[in-house]
């Protein structure tokens, strides 16, 4: 996945603020996989992958349903925004973990 900036971030959260509750967590982590498959196609064919896009988390993002409100004012917002920045979080001290600089997925 490329580096991921806020709009990354808001058009996660409004994807998974777009479902229920309980399947959030399944669909953010959809977002960071076919991310992460179309960074690894970008880097190998020097082009945008034809489904997935070019690696950013917006461009996963963009294929799905979204939400037009996430408020921070409202449960429901709020618990979009705390599982996309958790899954974000969860990844980086992955990725520290590992002792990647940066984590890259094979091609399936």
């Amino acid at each position: 996945m490329t580096p991921v900036i806020y709009n990354d971030v808001l058009a996660a959260v409004s994807v998974v603020a777009a479902v229920p509750p309980d399947r959030q967590a399944e669909v953010i982590a959809e977002l960071i996989h076919d991310a992460d498959l179309a960074e690894a196609y970008r880097l190998k064919y020097r082009a945008a992958h034809p489904v997935f896009g070019d690696g950013s988390l917006i461009a996963a993002a963009l294929r799905h349903d979204r939400h037009d409100r996430c408020s921070f004012q409202n449960m429901e917002g709020l618990t979009a925004w705390l599982c996309v920045l958790s899954a974000l979080l969860a990844r980086l001290s992955e990725t520290k973990a590992s002792g990647h600089a940066q984590e890259r997925h094979s091609l399936r």
